[in-house]
């Protein structure tokens, strides 16, 4: 291959089968720039058994499926792609790695020690640091089609695309049909065309009795360039959060209302997807241009209404004034210095309990690009200090608490500070300073009550505390020091609750998104007699999530030859059946569920199409 190729690895060991994938591509695309490239190569790696990303989120054949029409088919709206390998294996993904001549990205990326960099929080950065991310583009063909469809159907008319999210996963961002469809009718009613495309799931079996006298435009559903090419090709799209929106962010030809949804927008406490990627609640995104806007705001058809008629009147402004084009960059006013965004993530890392592993890369990343001086101090050492922390480095994270603290009183520090120092049982040290901090002036609540606390430790040598023990070993499991979380966890259950030990252990690693370990957890309780239904059961779940599919079965049926024929035990056998392509046993599994009258609508269906598979067959 060429040496002016950057060969890119999307590796779904650690990256999602979804739109996320556009981040990457268009940080790819950056490296190439910069790396002075001429051109991009793409590999998408599959997963194995030791390298697997966490959340699956459809059947296998659709995940499979995903990948030529969500992944492929997002590479080729990058114009500087000439070339898409699926890899057959891990193997074969490293036989393309090992003969490659060029440049690789990310950067340190092996098939071996795979690393990711589809995490939105890139592009957020890199737009942060000045660049314009506005590269995808759908085909001049696709456009083509576009218009011919639009011509056919529009009259004439403005045409308005209102992309639905009826997803069955995370379904709080989903749209709110009652409000779209009444947002359609305006629409109409003010003489546009709407034209609408349903979620992916259904837009073959959508009824139009909700949308009545809508256009329709499956084919675009399907087709990734189609889709691109009618955006932009329609005068404004409308969406809710959800991953067809994303190749609209990095296309400077699409104009857009994202109406943010679910967690997204009810989230203001620091925990949320938001805080995550480093983007300040309520504001815009700084990859985006003038015609393209983030409404914070609940899902209403008035709301829909009245922003889309702001959008619509400046546009028609802007092109009446000859200054249309001078709208098409993104807005420099919307960057922020890099420490801020920092900040949000490391305050997201400090409240979360799941695997924190890309937020703190982003982090480091961070951290090394910015520029500390007395101003920003402050922030810096109390970021750093919760990255050592993550790392498991408690000792170097004491130190730089301490020294924000030193700088100038940072409360978020001393909470930080106090915090570790609690659950590392130096309660004297905690009490010391509390108040040491209210001496000098401190009226905080959070001082007074972690005092009151550490005082009740001491006076009543509460170390021994069961309650204690929990919260300082999930203290030390999320500090990575596992050996130490497990001492503790023994202390506190171990002369009165084993199986509790196990069930608390084994639901930290879950949460934390370890799920082999949560599973190798619950098998030790169960060999050491613990055979009750709600340790088995989630010994197959954690089984499932960790990709040990035979082993789950085995559980399942155990479970149900032992009296447990629940529907939710049936749905979870029958899947694991279909995912390992025992599908005689899936319809059997639910026509027995049918027969006992447990069948839930998704075994129903789910029944129905095995057996006209199996009639077709």
């Amino acid at each position: 291959m060429s040496q002016r190729t950057l060969h890119a690895f999307y590796d779904l060991g650690v990256s999602t089968n979804s739109f996320d994938i556009l981040c990457f591509l268009v940080v790819a695309e950056r490296a190439r720039l910069k790396e002075g490239q001429s051109q991009l190569s793409v590999v998408i790696v599959p997963p194995s058994q030791d390298i697997k990303f966490p959340e699956q989120l459809y059947a296998i054949e659709h995940e499979v499926w995903r990948i030529q029409n969500v992944l492929v088919a997002s590479c080729w709206l990058l114009h500087s792609c000439k070339s898409v390998t699926v890899a057959e294996s891990r193997d074969h993904a490293a036989d393309i790695y090992e003969k490659l001549a060029g440049t690789v990205f990310p950067q340190n990326y092996t098939v071996d020690k795979p690393v990711s960099s589809h995490h939105t929080a890139w592009p957020l950065i890199a737009a942060h640091e000045g660049d314009n991310l506005q590269c995808l583009h759908a085909s001049s063909q696709a456009r083509s089609y576009a218009r011919q469809w639009l011509a056919a159907h529009s009259e004439g008319k403005k045409a308005v695309v209102l992309t639905l999210r009826e997803a069955k996963f995370t379904p709080k961002r989903n749209s709110d049909l009652a409000a779209w469809a009444a947002f359609a009718q305006k629409l109409k009613r003010a003489g546009f065309f709407p034209v609408v495309l349903h979620d992916i799931e259904t837009a073959l079996n959508i009824s139009g009795d909700r949308f009545p006298g809508i256009a329709t435009f499956p084919e675009a559903v399907f087709n990734l360039d189609l889709r691109m090419g009618l955006y932009e090709e329609c005068h404004i799209c409308a969406f809710v959060s959800n991953g067809p929106s994303t190749p609209c962010f990095f296309n400077k030809n699409t104009r857009y209302l994202y109406f943010v949804s679910g967690e997204w927008l009810d989230d203001i406490t620091g925990t949320g997807p938001a805080f995550r990627v480093g983007l300040k609640h309520g504001a815009p995104p700084p990859f985006t241009n003038h015609f393209q806007r983030g409404i914070w705001k609940k899902q209403d058809a008035e709301t829909f209404m009245e922003e889309f008629t702001a959008l619509d009147t400046f546009i028609g402004e802007t092109e009446k004034s000859g200054t249309y084009l001078d709208h098409l960059d993104p807005i420099e006013a919307n960057r922020e210095p890099i420490l801020q965004v920092a900040e949000r993530i490391s305050d997201w890392v400090r409240n979360s309990n799941f695997s924190v592993d890309a937020e703190l890369d982003i982090i480091s990343y961070l951290l090394a690009k910015a520029q500390p001086d007395l101003g920003n101090k402050i922030v810096f050492q109390r970021i750093l200090g919760i990255y050592e922390l993550r790392v498991g480095n408690i000792d170097a994270a004491i130190n730089c608490f301490e020294l924000s603290i030193k700088l100038g009183g940072d409360e978020k520090s001393l909470d930080l500070l106090l915090s570790v120092k609690s659950v590392t049982f130096d309660d004297l040290c905690v009490v010391k300073l509390c108040e040491q901090a209210i001496e000098n002036g401190s009226d905080s609540p959070m001082v007074a009550a972690q005092l009151k606390k550490a005082k009740a430790e001491v006076e009543h040598l509460s170390n021994l505390n069961f309650d204690r023990f929990k919260e300082r070993a999930e203290f030390f499991l999320i500090a990575r020091h596992e050996v130490k979380a497990e001492e503790l966890l023994e202390a506190a259950y171990g002369r009165h609750d084993r199986r509790g030990m196990y069930c608390q252990l084994a639901m930290v690693y879950k949460v934390m998104g370890d799920h082999e370990k949560s599973a190798e957890i619950l098998k030790r309780a169960v060999d050491e007699g613990y055979m009750d239904t709600k340790i088995l059961y989630h010994l197959g779940v954690e089984l499932v999530a960790a990709g040990y599919l035979d082993e789950a079965i085995n559980v399942f049926e155990f479970l149900q030859e032992n009296g447990l024929d629940t529907a939710q035990i049936t749905l979870a056998l029958g899947q694991l059946y279909e995912s390992t392509n025992k599908l005689d046993a899936a319809l059997a599994c639910y026509r027995r569920a049918q027969e006992n009258e447990i069948a839930t609508s998704e075994i129903n269906d789910r029944e129905l199409r095995l057996a006209n598979n199996t009639r077709s067959d």
